[in-house]
């Protein structure tokens, strides 16, 4: 008899880690999630300011070079 109660406790104990070792997890899960999300968002952003700097350029480029196609062409 007291064999099985010692088994039921040993597997409250075990239990009660499983649950403690999902919290855990969790955590870990939010630490990682949330940097990696703040990193993308900043990087996302970076991007997109760069891309519309170059294609502003490559836009003045390709007009000013029509430009003087179209006025050595007169």
């Amino acid at each position: 008899m007291e064999a099985v109660l010692r088994v039921g406790y040993i597997g409250e104990r075990a239990s009660k880690k499983c649950e403690t070792a999902a919290k855990f997890m969790g955590g870990n899960e939010l630490a990682f999630v949330i940097p990696f999300l703040l990193v993308s968002i900043v990087i996302y952003r970076q991007a997109v300011a760069k891309l519309e700097e170059f294609s502003q350029e490559f836009s003045d480029l390709y007009t000013c070079q029509l430009k003087k196609y179209c006025i050595s062409m007169i």
